[in-house]
């Protein structure tokens, strides 16, 4: 699929992009894969490498959690819930779920896994079908930065609609790093300067640091790895496909000993590495709704009712 002009794919391509991530869940093996990482995570990566990165993502969610007191039959709406994990993991602190997503095929699954623990819906992030201040807490986890600006700042204004006066959001996002195309990131001011002026306070922000070798290891492997196309070799000629799985095969070896280093790794960078000095690319962050945001001719309805169309 092409970019546009700019290198980012246009709201249609997204669209487009995304349907077709979507329509993999027919084919994933969610016995093997139950939180859906193979899809919803690093697309193409294998299953040991998303496990890690989960792993270490949710502990930054979870201590951002903690900022929020016991969630116990409190509501919560998981924005872009992809394939259930956040909403199960909230569930099981016994908040009232309701999961969204685009992804038909996607919440038709979480449904029949979940047998009630959570609600899932068909709903895209930028059009909540809520009344305004209609949950007590709003999660959305490395979704919003796969919105185009302009759908992104829409699902911003909707998010802190329909969060309570003292509701919580607390999101993950990408603040660095050379963004994909379909990825469309802020620094951690925009993404703060975003929701405040929308009638949220930022309560906490953490950045998520836990993956130095990784992140080496991967720099490394785009610089040293062979490359196709014209010119790759002195006389012009492109390497070999038995060399280039070659390459492969031993960037595999050399992945795996990092992430297996980096789970002990990754905990000293969590309790003890100094966050001034950290520079990660996703940073989570906690806002609450100091005071109400809500139109002057909306209707407030009990928590997590759904508006009727």
């Amino acid at each position: 699929m092409r970019a546009s002009k700019q290198g980012k794919l246009s709201v249609v391509q997204c669209l487009q992009y995304w349907k077709n991530v979507h329509n993999e869940f027919r084919f994933l093996d969610r016995k093997a894969d139950q939180k859906a990482l193979t899809v919803v995570g690093r697309i193409e990566r294998p299953l040991w490498y998303n496990n890690f990165f989960d792993h270490f993502t949710n502990a930054y969610f979870q201590r951002m959690l903690g900022l929020c007191g016991s969630i116990e039959m409190k509501s919560v709406l998981d924005v872009g819930c992809g394939g259930g994990r956040w909403s199960e993991r909230l569930a099981g602190k016994g908040a009232k779920v309701l999961g969204i997503d685009i992804g038909r095929e996607i919440i038709k699954k979480n449904t029949e896994i979940s047998r009630g623990r959570c609600k899932y819906m068909v709903m895209s992030a930028d059009n909540l079908g809520f009344h305004d201040e209609a949950f007590d807490l709003a999660v959305s986890v490395t979704v919003l930065q796969h919105m185009p600006y302009s759908t992104q700042m829409k699902a911003i204004e909707e998010i802190a609609r329909i969060v309570n006066t003292n509701g919580k959001v607390l999101i993950v996002e990408r603040v660095g790093g050379n963004a994909l195309p379909y990825t469309f990131p802020n620094s951690e001011k925009e993404w703060t300067d975003k929701f405040e002026s929308n009638g949220l306070t930022l309560v906490a922000k953490r950045r998520n640091f836990f993956s130095p070798l990784i992140d080496l290891g991967h720099a490394l492997k785009c610089i040293l790895r062979p490359k196709r196309g014209l010119g790759s070799k002195p006389d012009g000629s492109q390497p070999s496909e038995d060399r280039l799985a070659f390459w492969d095969k031993i960037c595999d070896i050399v992945t795996r000993a990092l992430i297996w280093i980096s789970y002990p790794l990754g905990y000293i960078c969590f309790y003890l590495f100094p966050q001034r000095f950290a520079i990660a690319k996703h940073s989570s962050f906690l806002f609450e709704k100091k005071a109400s945001h809500t139109r002057d001719d909306a209707k407030v309805i009990p928590s997590g009712s759904v508006k009727e169309k």
